[in-house]
């Protein structure tokens, strides 16, 4: 799965902006790529897209099927 408009593929651990607000990718369904506080065992049966957890004052994961143009890589490519 790669970014919208770009050949970079979206990874757990990216630091990203998603609608404006600082976040982390935490997992990637389709690789099966999950971080150690969603597990594979608790997300993957939403079947397919990434989570995505926002550093605003809730702390809130977004589920994702598809990446969208709200959703934007800060760090450099990997």
């Amino acid at each position: 799965m790669k970014y919208m408009h770009t050949e970079r593929k979206i990874a757990v651990g990216d630091d990203v902006l998603y609608g404006g607000a600082r976040g982390v990718v935490v997992f990637v369904i389709e690789d099966d790529s999950y971080s150690d506080r969603y597990p594979k065992e608790e997300w993957s049966y939403l079947g397919k897209g990434l989570g995505v957890e926002l550093h605003d004052e809730l702390l809130t994961l977004y589920h994702l099927d598809l990446p969208d143009e709200d959703l934007e890589p800060r760090s450099s490519g990997k």
